[in-house]
């Protein structure tokens, strides 16, 4: 019998006696690359559909058309002011 097959029965420990678990994401994104989005302006007037171009980070995002073309020059979009299609 080889080594690797010996440590099959042999329990792995966690340190500090605490057991495994799967943390959670602190913020699920709610919107990933892809996903089509309408956009919401400040003045109230909804715009769209666009694209999300780029992952969600700090909030915002990237639009871009449905022919790859980027919204607002790649202007970062706040996540809040936008509503999935």
């Amino acid at each position: 019998m080889s080594n690797n097959e010996e440590n099959l029965d042999t329990p792995e420990l966690i340190s500090g006696g605490k057991r495994p678990h799967v943390r959670t994401y602190a913020n699920v994104p709610a919107f990933y690359v892809g996903d089509s989005v309408y956009y919401t302006q400040s003045n109230g007037v909804r715009d769209g559909p666009f694209l999300v171009a780029t992952a969600p980070s700090n909030g915002t995002c990237t639009l871009c058309y449905s022919n790859g073309r980027p919204y607002q020059n790649n202007a970062r979009i706040n996540v809040g002011l936008l509503e999935a299609n």
